[in-house]
């Protein structure tokens, strides 16, 4: 396809997490732009080198973060970019999804360090994106994960303890070992200005919104700025890939999302799977020894 379609601008991957790095070099060299699904690779520096690939090439290369157009996160955002919340003090994320062995079963390369991952990697990536986009950058991470109710290799439960740069503390909860159906998927913002609360299956419900200061918004951030979503999916991913058409018809190249933005997040995770393998604290930056390696 890659050789032969002249027609195609744009390839957009959501195969198996392993593969990513595979296939989406494979586009770059045929000439292609890129968007994949998270996570964008297994490892960072499979990430840096596809990002200076394209960057040499002149081409697109993005990954999906589709709750970044979720109302609720786009409102929560502006706030925290107003300054609202004032000096930080709590960010937390709480991931409470069910999957099952069927699901784990479903496919060979799910439920492995090599291919996939765990609940952070697969499943949590995305509100542990949403927070570092809010909160800031990570500085150091310790964290506890266990395959507590799933037979796999990697957790399906992960609790953890951040410090943000900006000296804020966050949590994080995630879990597939919710029973027997998905519960939530929410992220806390605590400042000395104010507190809000995004909740729902994927970020789309604005559940808390109260500032020190307040504004006439504010009575209706609630019903105005949350969605109604069919599944934990969201809704995310038409204007992302909206946005990623309209750049490409002006001549632009610079995605929604691109490779520095996407490795943040997998840099976060490589930190917790790290601190996992050496039970204790990790600076963001360390890589595990597993995640896209296997063993």
């Amino acid at each position: 396809m890659l050789r032969e379609a002249k027609d195609i601008d744009c390839v957009t991957f959501g195969t198996p997490s392993g593969s990513h790095f595979e296939n989406a070099r494979a586009a770059l060299v045929a000439g292609k732009h890129v968007i994949v699904e998270k996570p964008i690779t297994m490892r960072p520096e499979q990430a840096e080198e596809l990002g200076k690939l394209a960057r040499d090439k002149g081409l697109m290369f993005g990954v999906v973060k589709q709750n970044r157009y979720n109302p609720a996160m786009r409102a929560l955002k502006a706030m925290m970019d107003r300054g609202r919340f004032g000096k930080l003090v709590l960010g937390t994320v709480r991931v409470r999804w069910a999957r099952d062995m069927n699901y784990y079963s479903s496919d060979a390369w799910r439920g492995k360090f090599l291919s996939d991952g765990g609940v952070i990697t697969n499943q949590a990536i995305h509100h542990i994106d949403a927070l570092q986009w809010i909160m800031g950058p990570v500085k150091a991470v310790c964290a506890h994960g266990t395959a507590r109710i799933n037979d796999i290799e990697v957790d399906d439960t992960t609790v953890a303890i951040l410090r943000f740069a900006n000296g804020a503390s966050g949590v994080i909860e995630a879990t597939t070992a919710a029973r027997p159906d998905d519960i939530e998927a929410s992220l806390s913002v605590l400042g000395e200005g104010g507190s809000v609360v995004v909740g729902g299956w994927a970020l789309n419900e604005i559940l808390f919104w109260k500032f020190t200061v307040p504004e006439a918004a504010d009575e209706t951030a609630q019903l105005d700025h949350s969605q109604v979503i069919p599944t934990s999916y969201g809704l995310g991913h038409a204007p992302l890939l909206q946005d990623v058409v309209d750049a490409l018809k002006r001549g632009e190249i610079e995605p929604p999302v691109n490779a520095t933005e996407g490795t943040k997040s997998l840099s976060i995770i490589h930190a917790l799977y790290r601190s996992m393998e050496d039970n204790g604290w990790v600076t963001v930056g360390t890589s595990s020894k597993r995640l896209g390696i296997g063993g």
